[in-house]
């Protein structure tokens, strides 16, 4: 488990880094009077849609676990097919033999 997340706060890290080169080239492409009011909106929008990414990427993966694991944990309380036919066989001799 620390792997995975490791990994998906690495993940997370280049995407971080990936937006912050993507807005150093925008920030030379725009003239230098932008509001700084503007800036800080955009800024905090586009934190809030990251975040919003990152919570809907977590509630993807547990819904993957659940899909994955629940089946398997079904598999062990319903009873297995093959115990149910030594049994019947057990029972077929055993009304032979009395």
């Amino acid at each position: 488990m620390a792997c995975i997340v490791l990994a998906e706060r690495e993940y997370y890290e280049r995407q971080v880094s990936t937006l912050k080169s993507f807005e150093e080239v925008d920030s030379l492409e725009q003239p230098t009077d932008v509001n700084e009011e503007e800036e800080r909106q955009e800024q905090a929008q586009h934190e809030r849609a990251m975040n919003l990414s990152n919570w809907a990427n977590v509630i993807l993966l547990l819904l993957k676990v659940k899909s994955t694991l629940i089946p398997w944990i079904l598999s062990f309380s319903t009873p297995h097919t093959h115990t149910q036919k030594k049994k019947k066989k057990k029972k077929k001799t055993n009304t032979k033999r009395g």
